[in-house]
């Protein structure tokens, strides 16, 4: 009897395996930069509320929601952030397609970036990160297992965002609120909800476990 190849250990969707590699390659060249030369990458796109809401238009404006998603702030998040991307990206890729997939992630990574400046539209402090993107991710899971079982798991997304709102008012992983973006994390997820029901193929396309 012919046997059939083994699964392997990490299978990843494709452009989930992309966005992985390109976020970690982003990490090692900052990592080589002079510190003089990294601070300028961080300052021209990573989004600071204040350049939102005080002074004039500038066209820094227009990628900073995207570009802050590729900037981690140590290895830590960095590779909690690829940890929780591994784990969700490949479901919704499979679910939806790449195109779906990318237009959730980034587009939930904007929706947390906007909720972050309207909250705090004073701070200057920059905010870096793929949690908001992937909070979405978090949100299009939850909604895809419901439509492949049926089973009630809001509840479940409920506790998620109550748990965020917590460690945001204690500061807890980060210096203040500020400054570990809970509200970005937030704003993400609920994009991701209203994305993937808006985006979200039929129940025949959420796929099977095994």
């Amino acid at each position: 009897m012919q046997q059939s190849p083994s699964e392997p250990a990490l299978n990843l969707a494709p452009a989930t395996a992309r966005l992985i590699l390109l976020f970690l390659v982003i990490h090692l060249i900052r990592l080589v930069l002079p510190d003089s030369i990294d601070q300028t990458l961080v300052e021209t796109t990573a989004v600071i509320p204040a350049l939102y809401t005080q002074g004039e238009f500038d066209v820094s404006w227009l990628w900073r929601p995207f570009t802050y998603m590729a900037l981690h702030g140590g290895w830590l998040h960095l590779l909690v952030n690829l940890a929780m991307l591994a784990a969700l990206g490949s479901g919704v890729e499979r679910a939806v397609g790449a195109k779906r997939f990318l237009a959730i992630f980034f587009a939930c990574g904007v929706a947390g970036a906007a909720a972050h400046v309207a909250a705090y539209p004073d701070s200057t402090d920059a905010i870096v990160g793929a949690s908001g993107g992937i909070s979405g991710l978090f949100a299009a899971i939850v909604l895809a297992i419901r439509q492949r079982s049926g089973q009630r798991l809001l509840p479940l997304a409920a506790i998620w965002i109550a748990v965020m709102v917590v460690t945001g008012a204690l500061g807890i992983g980060g210096d203040g609120e500020q400054n570990i973006a809970w509200v970005a994390h937030v704003g993400g997820f609920v994009a991701g909800l209203i994305l993937f029901r808006a985006l979200g193929r039929s129940d025949e396309s959420v796929p099977r476990p095994g």
